[in-house]
């Protein structure tokens, strides 16, 4: 029988876990499936997977790089969350919504490419990518959500595309105490101003 999903937890806490071949008949990744394997160092994530559950890859702290296929239509909450040593993620078409905390605590993160398929990036979804430098925005982006990108404190220029209908609160705040914007000091708008700008850089 050809395997279709990991359950959820299946190697949780796999500490030692280096490596792992997932087959091509694979469609599912579950809840927590790789939560902490602190030692995984890369996965190769096949074309027939076309969901990622929350947390399915939560503090894999060696994990250096990710690219989630085109088949991919669903991403959990915290599915790449501390994975404080990847620093290249290529999302791929299938996904419109980058979901909550996704990519929290990602710290040595530098490169995220987005689908031009994307609409949304969740609440907190890049909060704490500290070493992120710049992002680019893909046209048709509407939604930014609350502290998605704050205390991504490498970030100095931004551009935001003419589609972008609304920016939650401190979206793009650098400071936890006052949540202003730090070292981010160009911002472009290609289009009206989004709902919620007052306070998306941390003004009011």
């Amino acid at each position: 029988n050809r395997v279709r999903s990991i359950g959820d937890s299946a190697f949780y806490y796999c500490e030692d876990l280096i490596s792992i071949t997932i087959p091509n008949s694979l469609e599912s990744i579950g809840d927590y499936a790789f939560y902490s394997c602190t030692d995984l160092t890369g996965i190769t994530i096949p074309d027939s997977v076309t969901s990622i559950l929350s947390s399915a890859f939560e503090n894999c702290r060696a994990l250096t790089s990710v690219t989630i296929p085109d088949s991919v239509t669903s991403l959990g909450k915290t599915s790449f969350k501390n994975c404080t040593a990847l620093s290249s993620v290529v999302i791929g078409s299938g996904i419109k919504t980058v979901s909550e905390n996704a990519f929290e605590g990602c710290k040595a993160l530098t490169s995220v490419t987005f689908p031009s398929e994307l609409e949304e990036i969740g609440n907190n979804a890049f909060l704490s990518c500290s070493a992120l430098p710049s992002v680019k925005f893909p046209e048709g982006l509407l939604n930014i959500g609350s502290y998605a990108f704050s205390l991504c404190s490498s970030l100095t220029e931004i551009k935001l595309p003419a589609s972008l209908t609304w920016i939650g609160d401190f979206a793009f705040g650098q400071n936890n105490g006052n949540q202003y914007p730090g070292n981010l000091i160009k911002a472009y708008f290609y289009g009206p101003m989004p709902n919620g700008i007052n306070q998306s850089f941390g003004y009011t």
